[in-house]
């Protein structure tokens, strides 16, 4: 009897806290932050300045700093759009077409991890606690005795 309303309880906050479909947003992050290492990582050990043409064979390729050329786990391999030099410093490599697979920025936890957000998190957390300790205390209780 219990087990029920927790599954539902829990399928209910994966879904209103991730609405994203997490693992394809985080493949598709993942993506993006090993093309960003393999491409500061290939400026660094070349010596090359922003601005600087990037030579993707260097970098994509069996044996180099990137086996496969990327692809996002929703949109392909079409999602990303390869620059021809070396971005600003601060600047990410490259982005995904789809505005939900953006990593977050260092400071940003505040913004995604909002009031309301803690709020139901706290609520919820209650009520899972409040579902599973009363039935232990509804059992321990000794029945009244009719007279």
């Amino acid at each position: 009897m219990l087990p029920i309303p927790l599954l539902v309880i829990y399928s209910l906050c994966n879904e209103l806290l991730n609405p994203n479909h997490g693992s394809d947003r985080a493949g598709c992050v993942m993506q993006q932050r090993n093309i960003q290492q393999a491409v500061r990582s290939y400026a660094n050990m070349n010596s090359l300045k922003i601005g600087d043409p990037i030579e993707w064979s260097k970098i994509i390729g069996p044996g180099l700093f990137l086996e496969k050329a990327p692809s996002c786990p929703v949109h392909g391999s079409g999602a990303y759009s390869l620059p021809s030099t070396i971005p600003l410093d601060g600047v990410v490599v490259i982005t995904c077409k789809d505005p939900i697979h953006v990593a977050l920025v260092q400071g940003s936890w505040e913004s995604y991890f909002s009031a309301d957000r803690v709020i139901f998190l706290l609520v919820v957390s209650g009520l899972i606690l409040f579902m599973t300790i009363l039935p232990i205390r509804m059992a321990r209780r000794p029945s009244a005795k009719l007279k």
